[in-house]
């Protein structure tokens, strides 16, 4: 079951990382065709806002497991042994009872996009739901990474 899960933490990871490629690229050749008179992409500045939205919920999980997420550990290094692994168990506690609260909310809101049929009309039409139904599983994946690091225990 570990494994499984490491592989879609993986894989979400994999995705953040192909979506800041897509932005970069996609708003790289986007200027360089208005630069050139070219019409450019019109759908290209709202697809990269919708990217950095996705790359940020599908690559927090994989981020937490990996250590990579931003910290500010300047106390926590002050600190004795002790009171670092007593720091780590309170933050990883208050971490799962504030994405498991996030992750119940996220999965109301997106319910109820798609119980209205709300849609999102730019230049890009299609549900809103589309968009939120990511959050619930994101918060729910950084709930589960902060219970393993509890087991885990550091």
């Amino acid at each position: 079951m570990l494994s499984w899960y490491d592989r879609l933490l993986d894989a979400f990871g994999w995705l953040a990382g192909l979506m800041a490629v897509f932005i970069g690229l996609g708003v790289s050749v986007d200027v360089g065709m208005r630069y050139f008179g070219l019409n450019g992409i019109p759908w290209m500045l709202e697809a990269s806002e919708y990217a950095l939205y996705l790359m940020t919920f599908f690559g927090a999980p994989w981020a937490l497991r990996e250590g990579a997420h931003v910290r500010i550990d300047i106390a926590v290094k002050a600190m004795p042994e002790r009171g670092q692994r007593v720091a780590a168990v309170i933050g990883d506690a208050l971490g799962f009872v504030i994405a498991l609260v996030l992750a119940v909310y996220a999965t109301r809101i997106a319910y109820a996009s798609w119980a209205r049929g709300s849609m999102i009309y730019q230049e890009l039409v299609f549900p809103e739901w589309w968009l939120l139904a990511l959050l619930p599983l994101a918060m729910a994946l950084v709930a589960l990474e902060f219970v393993r690091r509890l087991v885990k225990g550091r």
